[in-house]
């Protein structure tokens, strides 16, 4: 598990991305598993991947959460699982040393998002048709 605040994202090594079958499409499978948000600041999360870790980023999703309430980590069924498409970055042969980093974004919101962290669990590349 790592944790992103407004000033530090929660960076993940993911390791070789497996190949992919014929037909089959890639998704990156993220677990917010904690939250301690703000009132006034609105959060909205940023998925950055990376080739290798050094390796220019591709921002690849952004979400907001919902809704914006506390989540306990040990409380299983308040965590939410968000997937973004990834075939036009990760090649389908696989391979790589991938690298995920997840930003918060707070500019949407009046105030400057200090004090808000979320927890993540360890990001997976799935595939399927």
């Amino acid at each position: 598990m790592a944790t992103a605040t407004a000033n530090q994202p929660a960076r993940f090594l993911l390791g070789p991305a497996p190949p992919l079958a014929a037909g089959a499409h890639r998704r990156l499978e993220i677990e917010l598993v904690g939250m301690d948000p703000v009132p006034d600041a609105a959060v909205s999360i940023v998925i950055l991947l990376r080739a290798s870790p050094g390796a220019p980023a591709a921002e690849v999703g952004r979400f907001t959460p919902y809704p914006i309430s506390r989540i306990d980590p040990d409380n299983p069924s308040q965590h939410q699982r968000y997937a973004v498409g990834v075939d036009r970055f990760v090649p389908a042969q696989g391979g790589g040393n991938w690298e995920a980093d997840i930003e918060l974004d707070m500019s949407a919101g009046p105030g400057s998002g200090k004090g808000a962290n979320l927890q993540f669990s360890q990001p997976v590349f799935l595939s399927g048709r």
